[in-house]
């Protein structure tokens, strides 16, 4: 049961890294923001990216945690 669970993960991690990057013309194009300018997406971005990176950090070692 273990390894479908990391290939569903390596799975996952495989499908973000084949995510195009967001961009300021990008995230126009999400409901909301079709406004928003230049410097107020190159934010809205960085954000984003540093909740990500928070959000990862800690699933990573939560299941770290959760591990036999």
């Amino acid at each position: 049961m273990q390894t479908r669970k990391n290939e569903s993960h390596a799975d996952t991690y495989r499908k973000i890294l084949k995510v195009e990057k967001m961009t300021p013309e990008r995230l126009k194009t999400f409901p909301g923001f079709e406004e928003i300018k230049e410097d107020e997406a190159k934010h809205v971005i960085e954000t984003l990216e540093c909740f990500c990176g928070i959000i990862v950090k800690h699933i990573s070692k939560k299941e770290k945690n959760e591990e036999p």
